[in-house]
């Protein structure tokens, strides 16, 4: 079982059914993925896992491209430095959902990895703010109504912050339009979005996701350059946003109509995120590049920014990639700022504001309340109102590419977070000698909600209360497996420890065997990643031909509380017969329960594939075809593989359901607490 705990974040509500395990061995991995207390995980999809042939990876030591294929069991074609210890990793061909079991299980179980993230690559759908207005105009009566700058419900503290000057922020996002306003404002920026990826803009052919490809004379070669400008991230589904030159005007704008918070800070655009959303390998250069940080194969950033702003979500984990990178900004100095998400839930289940050392922002509306849009439990709160009284700001009157300067109206906790990055600008202009953490004390103690508040208080460790959590139970990583268990009786407690040797699991509180079956302890309430593998079925002694069923893979997030015992089986790999081979065993994840379990208790099963008959049936893999539910009472698919279709012989193998079930021929058993 392999765990991943990932500090301050929760990830997407996501049932994910891959292929079978073709290695063989059952396998249950878990992320810990936050510290908060919040509502049941809603009602999850099904999701195919589609090929990648570029990972990234974390090493505690240089490993070499050989040392690399040589680990991972895939041929690695390439491999280039990333910030903070880590590695880009190209392969020489594509993995699917079973390469990516075998190679996670691989890269677990190496001393010289501590962290692999098989998604840093993979285009993440962005959250933005929405138009206040149908369609963009220079002025209306609704842009008029709306400026709130002045209102006393939200801004007051605001009239008492500075102009921003001496101050930089970066604003990572769509890029920057040329604006009237923005004359003396910018500073020289730079584009990470990558080219890698091609995929369908409008319905027809494949085209880049990084829009350059458009006019690369006036937006920059595709792929990473030094032009930030933003070539439009129109969609099949909706026109350019021109989200970074809005945000950017927020914060430091010259136009009369429309002049920015702290109008003396300097901005530093940098382009990270295109039409089809961004990358966390993309997001996390530019916040090492923007903060001073050195990226490979980019000059040094000349004006590192003292505010960065990430005035965007993605419904996700904060993965280790990310947070490295936000940890090292923060410790050269620098506040990021992102915003809490529009969905209306609680802001951990959203990043990069469920980040660490992040100043998270929740959207207040017109009268000062909070938003109903809006993610709760942030840092802060600030303006970041409604459809009927938004934010006024610079933006663009292009639909596709750029167009006339114009001044527009949006809201959102984009915006929210946008108002904030000035506010801190302000304040820091003001008062120069405050360090990042002075400063995150000061905002909190002038825009956070009143702590006498019942139903808008907010509910965020501090970062001392996280230490002591942290500290009750520390783990990165890890893989529970049948620890070398072999027949009915499964794994002894004794056996465990040594197999895993982690000093959290030599503490018999927080790891337990019982009848074989493992009992883990909850070290801290919060949502948690389970991803199980049932067991191959067994081969028969007939030759090559005589293959046994593959194990399914399962995946699915669960909310857990702190102390909670959640008992886990692993199966065992089916024996092999000269005529009928059993069936693999199940891995499941169960809730402790003082009696039987109930099916609401099961959050996790993974079938076992089924074992090879002696007629020449090899064994039918394990089912992965149904949707489960996640964080609500129901089963998962794939409790069982499938036997053979036929019945010659009358003694086919099939899936068993845990090691209580590895055996000869059709003998299998339900599994019994």
């Amino acid at each position: 079982m392999k765990i991943w705990r990932k500090l301050l974040a929760q990830p997407k509500p996501l049932v994910r059914f891959g292929l079978p395990l073709a290695t063989g061995a059952a396998l249950l991995g878990f992320f810990a993925t936050s510290f908060y207390s919040v509502s049941p995980v809603p009602q999850g999809v099904v999701a195919d896992l589609q090929p990648i042939s570029k990972i990234a990876l974390k090493l505690t030591r240089d490993l070499s491209v050989s040392d690399l294929s040589r680990i991972l069991g895939q041929t690695v074609s390439s491999k280039t430095e990333l910030p903070n210890g880590w590695v880009s990793v190209e392969f020489a061909s594509e993995l699917d959902a079973v390469d990516l079991a075998d190679l996670e299980l691989r890269a677990s179980t190496n001393l010289g990895i501590i962290h692999s993230s098989t998604d840093a690559y993979n285009s993440q759908a962005i959250e933005f703010s929405e138009l206040s207005q149908d369609a963009v105009t220079a002025i209306s009566e609704l842009a008029q109504i709306s400026s709130l700058d002045q209102s006393e419900q939200v801004a007051d503290s605001q009239l008492e912050v500075g102009s921003g000057e001496g101050v930089v922020v970066a604003v990572i996002d769509t890029g920057i339009t040329s604006h009237p306003g923005f004359e003396g404002v910018l500073l020289p920026g730079f584009d990470f979005v990558s080219a890698e990826t091609q995929r369908s803009r409008d319905g027809g052919s494949n085209v880049s996701v990084d829009g350059d490809y458009v006019d690369t004379s006036l937006y920059g070669e595709v792929g990473w350059d030094n032009n930030p400008a933003d070539p439009g991230d129109w969609s099949q589904a909706r026109s350019s946003s021109w989200h970074g030159t809005f945000m950017a005007g927020i914060i430091s704008s010259k136009d009369a109509r429309s002049p920015g918070i702290a109008p003396k800070t300097q901005i530093l655009p940098v382009r990270a995120l295109s039409w089809a959303g961004g990358t966390v390998a993309d997001i996390a250069a530019a916040i090492t590049w923007a903060s001073g940080g050195q990226v490979a194969g980019v000059e040094p950033n000349a004006n590192p920014a003292k505010v960065l702003n990430l005035s965007f979500s993605i419904r996700s984990a904060c993965s280790p990639l990310l947070q490295d990178a936000i940890t090292a900004a923060s410790e050269r100095g620098s506040l990021v700022v992102a915003a809490a998400g529009n969905g209306a839930t609680h802001f951990s289940t959203y990043a990069p504001g469920n980040c660490q050392g992040v100043v998270s922002v929740s959207a207040l509306d017109e009268l000062g309340n909070p938003a109903s849009y809006t993610n709760s439990g942030a840092t802060v709160y600030e303006f970041g109102g409604t459809k009927v009284a938004g934010q006024q700001g610079i933006t663009n009157a292009g639909s596709t590419s750029p167009g006339e300067p114009i001044v527009g109206m949006q809201f959102g906790t984009s915006i929210a977070a946008a108002r904030m990055s000035a506010i801190a600008a302000g304040i820091w202009s003001s008062n120069p000698t405050l360090n990042r953490l002075d400063l995150v004390e000061e905002l909190r103690s002038r825009f956070s909600l009143s702590a006498n508040s019942e139903e808008f208080a907010t509910d965020q460790m501090s970062e001392q209360e996280l230490a002591q959590v942290e500290s009750l139970y520390a783990f990165q990583s890890h893989t529970f497996t049948d620890c070398g268990a072999n027949g009915q009786n499964g794994p002894s407690l004794s056996s465990c420890q040594t197999t895993y040797n982690t000093s959290w699991a030599s503490n018999q509180t927080n790891l337990d065997v019982q009848s074989g079956i493992q009992i883990w302890t909850v070290p801290v309430s919060g949502i948690y990643r389970f991803k199980a593998a049932g067991a191959r079925g067994g081969e028969g002694t007939g030759g090559a031909a005589s293959r046994g069923g593959q194990g399914a893979i399962m995946q699915g997030e669960f909310e857990l509380a702190k102390g909670q015992k959640i008992k886990i089986l692993v199966g065992q790999i089916g024996p092999s017969y000269t005529f009928t081979a059993g069936g693999g065993g199940g891995t499941f994840v169960v809730k402790d329960t003082p009696s039987t379990p109930l099916p609401e208790d099961a959050l996790v099963i993974a079938g076992g594939g089924g074992g090879w008959g002696s007629s020449g049936g090899n064994g039918k893999n394990a089912s992965t075809g149904t949707a489960g539910v996640m964080g609500v009472p129901s089963y998962p698919a794939g409790v069982a593989g499938y036997g053979s279709t036929s019945n010659s012989n009358g003694a086919w193998g099939q899936a068993g359901a845990g090691f209580r079930g590895n055996g000869n021929g059709s003998g299998t058993s339900s599994w019994q607490i």
